[in-house]
């Protein structure tokens, strides 16, 4: 019987194409190409994103292009067959965990400096476990890492050991000779396939490392473990909701609330942020409801608003 099965997905258009010189840096962080007119609004991440998020399920995304004829995405990923009783554990000592979402931390929100000088890591990082709770900061170099963590003072700093200006190496032993920061949680991250890196890392003075593309269950175990951490477990569409009916949210009409899911379906962020300008001084009682888009903005977390959106569609 076949346990593993190859799955390849594509997406083509028949737009004006990208010039070669353009495909070399299509997924870099923030960039957008073609003329300026017939660029798309946006924050330029979504490629980065796209870009690591398949990394993380262990394939590579590629892009052809023709100009005057068409661009095509495509990537291939193998994923394992699984039957339902293997994916839920039913014994009374997992079963609320297995069967629920980590949602949040108890107690003190813990802080994670991110460092990173590839945009798009920081972003998949710093959007996840900014909703679970985490006060975030990041930086794009050791440099930089050092400044802030030295003012910001984080629990945990996690950093990339292949970087610029300074590496994460120097970055980890200025971090242990520094006497405000000598016993602060490093957890060390790099895509490197030699084992020296990691074991380099771990000499020098980090308390664990991660491998890229990094795997979020991995991430979060070496979270709980350094800094102890009792997770919160639920379903998050239900804490959303319940958030929601405590603060009384009054929500625009349907017609709206379709209209800023289709934009977030495009992608659209600029014209998502001046939508919610304009609702923002039609009524002030959309203010709870505008705050809570603006947090989802803020992190490009359109897929998560996506949803609320259409859950509250779905429930006019």
């Amino acid at each position: 019987e076949v346990s593993q099965y190859l799955f390849q997905f594509s997406i083509q258009d028949t737009g004006v194409g990208i010039s070669p010189e353009n495909l070399k840096t299509i997924f870099e962080p923030f960039e957008q190409v073609g003329e300026q007119e017939r660029q798309a609004k946006g924050s330029g991440l979504g490629l980065a994103i796209s870009k690591n998020l398949v990394e993380l399920m262990g394939g590579q995304l590629y892009v052809s292009s023709q100009i005057n004829i068409g661009t095509q995405f495509w990537f291939e990923i193998t994923l394992k067959k699984t039957s339902f009783s293997e994916k839920f554990d039913f014994s009374e000592s997992h079963s609320n965990i297995t069967q629920q979402s980590i949602i949040g931390v108890k107690g003190e929100s813990p802080k994670i400096l991110i460092v990173d000088d590839n945009l798009g890591n920081q972003a998949v990082v710093v959007d996840l476990l900014s909703s679970l709770g985490f006060e975030i900061e990041s930086a794009n170099d050791g440099h930089e890492g050092l400044e802030k963590a030295t003012q910001w003072q984080p629990d945990v700093i996690i950093t990339d050991l292949i970087m610029p200006k300074m590496d994460g190496f120097e970055l980890i032993r200025q971090l242990r000779q520094s006497p405000l920061l000598k016993e602060k949680i490093i957890i060390a991250s790099s895509a490197s396939a030699y084992d020296v890196d990691r074991d380099r890392s771990l000499a020098i003075g980090s308390h664990a490392f991660l491998p890229k593309p990094i795997q979020i269950k991995q991430l979060l175990e070496q979270l709980q473990q350094h800094l102890n951490l009792t997770w919160i477990y639920g379903n998050k569409m239900k804490e959303a909701a319940e958030e929601d009916r405590k603060i009384q949210m009054v929500f625009p009409p349907t017609t709206i609330l379709r209209e800023l899911y289709e934009l977030t379906l495009m992608g659209d962020v600029n014209e998502l942020e001046y939508q919610v300008t304009i609702l923002m001084e039609s009524d002030v009682k959309l203010k709870p409801f505008v705050t809570k888009m603006q947090a989802f903005l803020k992190k490009y977390q359109l897929d998560k608003l996506g949803d609320w959106l259409e859950g509250e569609i779905m429930n006019e």
